[in-house]
């Protein structure tokens, strides 16, 4: 089995995991008296971690290598940083865009969730996440596609990101969220920094919903009146030119960040085109003809760009995702 079908295998596994244990985990006697952020991070703990820490051990990957845990700087962690707030309008538009067909269920329940302690939203709803979300997707799945092109990485890295969140509405934003953090990773050889914008993606949108629940609570009446009122078609298509135009001017500073990040590690860049071009060819002889050498190199690649991404296990998971996720959406019209 190559590296490439076993993380792909691994990730669907992780699917089914997250979807009968979420099951499972309903039917348990008492979980409803549990608060919904324990039962978030706990989800996110046994579905996730477990299931990964188990696929280190079983296939004894070096754990270090495979989750790519390299210290990457200071300077690339604030470049991170940096990222993840610049990018925020980007994904806030992507959100709005699918928010008009589908319900923001993250949405409400933060909205719910505003009289919890901000330091315990934030562990809960974005320290989590960015730990335990990072390791099975950037960290194994990524570590499969080693020796594939980037684009195709980044392909599938941002499908199966989008389909473990099991969510219509948030599967553009997540889609291109997965593709983008795979191309960080890869570029600087660490999953750190993105761990590092996951985190402050999630943890900027706590802190604005925080935000404007505070100014809804200065001004009671409109509050009242924004509960109250549904809004039509056109007032949202309105509202989301609005967020449109502020990620058109936003934007930019995020791609330009990025850009800096793929500088700042270009040696990094480097060698792991060199440590890619070495296990493409699978030799470590000195062979002293280099047209040899460019042959092989040639034929590996060749064979390489033969590895199916889209295999079974793909396939798998995008009818058990679509299955699932409309069973979800039909189940909470029903209710």
């Amino acid at each position: 089995m190559n590296s490439t079908l076993k993380s792909n295998l691994f990730i669907t596994i992780i699917l089914f995991v997250f979807m009968i244990g979420s099951i499972v985990l309903s039917f348990i006697p008492g979980i409803n008296k549990l608060h919904v952020l324990l039962v978030l991070v706990l989800s996110e703990v046994l579905f996730l971690i477990v299931p990964s820490i188990i696929y280190l051990i079983v296939t004894k990957s070096p754990v270090k290598k495979t989750l790519k845990l390299n210290w990457p700087g200071w300077l690339t962690i604030l470049l991170a940083f940096l990222f993840g707030l610049f990018i925020q309008p980007a994904m806030m538009f992507l959100s709005a865009l699918t928010g008009l067909f589908f319900p923001n269920d993250v949405s409400e329940l933060i909205n719910t969730l505003m009289s919890t302690p901000t330091l315990l939203l934030v562990a809960a709803v974005a320290l989590t996440p960015a730990i335990c979300e990072e390791i099975p997707l950037r960290g194994i799945l990524l570590s499969g596609y080693d020796q594939i092109d980037i684009k195709k990485a980044m392909l599938i890295n941002g499908l199966f990101f989008a389909m473990i969140h099991f969510d219509f509405q948030q599967s553009l934003y997540t889609f291109v969220l997965g593709a983008i953090f795979a191309y960080i990773v890869r570029i600087t050889n660490s999953i750190i920094p993105t761990m590092v914008a996951h985190f402050t993606i999630n943890a900027s949108q706590i802190f604005l919903q925080k935000l404007i629940h505070y100014a809804m609570q200065l001004t009671p009446e409109l509050n009242i009146e924004a509960i109250a009122q549904e809004y039509s078609l056109i007032e949202e298509l309105y509202a989301l030119a609005g967020i449109f135009v502020f990620a058109v001017i936003v934007t930019p500073v995020a791609i330009i960040i990025l850009y800096g990040l793929k500088g700042l590690n270009k040696d990094v860049h480097r060698n792991n085109k060199l440590i890619q071009t070495d296990s493409l060819t699978q030799t470590n002889n000195l062979v002293e003809n280099e047209n040899i050498i460019q042959a092989d190199i040639l034929e590996t690649t060749d064979n390489n760009s033969k590895i199916k991404i889209f295999n079974w296990p793909v396939w798998l998971s995008i009818v058990v995702y679509f299955a699932f996720t409309t069973f979800l959406l039909l189940l909470s019209h029903v209710n």
